[in-house]
């Protein structure tokens, strides 16, 4: 368990840090490949690991009723998001506000990936690792969504960072909640990881994938995905013979 909870606090570090470094001194200059490529690696990670282990651990019924409460969960925090685009070219103060939103709604929806992060090493412990380091990934283009506006809002680098981070603190709290459910039975577990992968799911189709397009505004968001899906079979592949 204390391995597990580690690689969540690993995340925040890592993934939330980097990304808020990076929107900090670079903006969203290469947003738009981080999210293709990401968007890629959680696909392969969810179809070809977090799915079959929760089938394997609960049935067709609950895999499919868990994956929709994830995608219904996302979904509605998705419309905090979506506030930004109303307002992303006006004024500064409004770029704080913009800021502060994504704070917040990346808070909530991070705790679903600390759930994925916690049930995966209720599973085994390579299983975790592999989650950790997908969502470490996923987590640099959120930082740099957070701390980009928020920067262009005025407001210190150095608070910016802090901010940043405190986004990311629900994934602790996500992972902790998944390995406590992910040990009390089978379902419990089935339901961590299919409802955790849902919730990636939409996260992928419903914003990186999109967003991805149009930062990119060409066909190489599809080729960077399919490169990320691949690079993730191969990691899954290696982390399963050690």
């Amino acid at each position: 368990m204390k391995e597990i909870l580690f690689l969540s606090i690993a995340c925040v570090v890592l993934g939330t840090g980097l990304g808020a470094f990076l929107g900090i001194f670079w903006g969203l200059k290469t947003i738009g490949k981080t999210m293709a490529f990401t968007g890629g690696l959680m696909i392969g990670i969810v179809f070809l690991d977090l799915l079959p282990e929760s089938l394997a651990c609960g049935n067709l019924f609950i895999v499919t009723i868990s994956l929709f409460i994830g995608i219904f969960f996302v979904a509605l925090i998705s419309e905090l998001i979506s506030t930004k685009d109303n307002v992303q070219n006006q004024n500064k103060s409004a770029l704080f506000k913009v800021g502060i939103v994504l704070m917040i709604a990346m808070a909530l929806h991070n705790f679903p990936e600390g759930m994925a992060i916690g049930s995966s090493g209720a599973v085994d412990f390579e299983s975790g690792l592999l989650v950790a380091f997908m969502i470490t990934l996923h987590d640099i283009p959120e930082g740099m969504a957070i701390a980009a506006p928020l920067v262009a809002g005025h407001i210190k680098k150095t608070k910016v960072f802090f901010l940043t981070i405190i986004s990311g603190i629900s994934t602790i709290l996500g992972t902790l909640f998944g390995l406590w459910v992910g040990r009390l039975s089978d379902f419990g577990l089935a339901f961590c990881l299919a409802s955790a992968g849902g919730a990636m799911l939409y996260i992928v189709f419903g914003e990186l994938i999109p967003k991805a397009n149009q930062e990119l505004k060409d066909k190489n968001s599809a080729f960077i995905t399919i490169i990320g899906i691949i690079v993730g079979i191969i990691l899954l592949k290696i982390i399963r013979l050690y």
